[in-house]
C-alpha cells in the first residue's frame, strides 16, 4: 500500500531535498505525522533514484552490446572481403 504524504509536506521535502530531509529525521521531528511522511518520502525518493540508476545501467549495457555487435559485423565483413 502506498503511503499517503500530504501535498504541502511533499512540496516542502522536495524543496529542501533528500539530504536535508534525512538530516531532519536524524535530528528528530516532533510531529509523528510529519515524521512518518518524511520517512515515507525518503523511502520513495531512494526507490525512485534506484529505478533511475537501473534504467541508466540497462541503457548503457544495450548501447555497449550494439557497439560490440556492430564492431564484430564490421570486422567480419572486412576479414571476409
Amino acid at each position: 500500500m502506498a503511503a499517503i504524504i500530504r501535498i504541502e509536506s511533499r512540496r516542502r521535502f522536495e524543496k529542501q531535498g533528500m539530504v536535508k530531509t534525512h538530516q531532519a529525521l536524524q535530528r528528530g521531528i516532533a510531529n509523528p505525522t510529519e515524521k512518518l511522511e518524511a520517512q515515507n518520502w525518503v523511502l520513495e525518493e531512494e526507490q525512485r533514484q534506484q529505478r533511475q540508476r537501473s534504467k541508466h545501467y540497462r541503457l548503457l549495457w544495450a548501447l555497449i552490446m550494439f557497439a560490440v555487435i556492430g564492431a564484430v559485423a564490421g570486422a567480419f565483413a572486412i576479414l571476409k572481403g
